[in-house]
């Protein structure tokens, strides 16, 4: 893939001649490479769901409002959803009011399903704001770590949270920084690890 004429471009290559291009698949069996030269490939910051990690900082687009969550636009063919519990820091019941479709907003990614094409973002300031590590995996876990997370459920001794869409967490509510919130479903908090 190349800008302009195709033929043209093609023409001035010279066997073993370098090139910059981006790689945009790959083929095991047949080892074959499908590259872009394309400036605006190249340029892209994202062009496919691969290229997003979980924590990840990334600017929208609204392309959809339902009932239930929004629909982002992050790229030409890359596609988030925003849950409405995730469009504000509090449970707001008209959380359609606060955004309309084209407008802009800025989003971190929760969870990334490469092979079903999905992307979870989230709109929570405390989590957009955090200065704290992402915990994106059981592997990023390390003792003694500090995150951000949500409650999702409380139960009588722990209050479930989640840190990411693929990380969950039993924290006992004595250990919660900011233990009045705990009844609180849905509020973002910090929790030791």
């Amino acid at each position: 893939m190349i800008d302009g004429n195709f033929e043209k471009v093609f023409k001035s290559l010279q066997v073993g001649e370098k090139v910059k291009c981006r790689v945009l698949s790959f083929n095991y069996i047949d080892e074959l490479v499908n590259v872009s030269m394309r400036k605006s490939d190249i340029e892209q910051k994202f062009l496919r769901y691969d290229d997003i990690k979980p924590g990840q900082q990334l600017t929208a687009t609204v392309s959809k409002i339902t009932d239930q969550g929004i629909i982002l636009k992050i790229t030409e063919f890359i596609r988030a959803y925003l849950p409405k519990f995730h469009a504000a820091d509090i449970t707001i019941d008209n959380f359609q009011a606060r955004f309309s479709v084209g407008g802009k907003i800025n989003c971190r990614a929760l969870m990334v399903d490469t092979q079903k094409k999905r992307l979870i973002v989230t709109h929570k300031r405390a989590l957009l704001s955090s200065d704290l590590p992402v915990l994106a995996s059981y592997d990023d876990a390390k003792e003694d770590m500090i995150v951000h997370g949500t409650i999702v459920a409380v139960g009588v001794s722990t209050s479930n949270s989640v840190i990411t869409q693929s990380v969950a967490n039993d924290c006992p509510s004595r250990l919660v920084a900011d233990s009045d919130s705990m009844a609180m479903l849905l509020h973002s908090l910090r929790f030791p690890n």
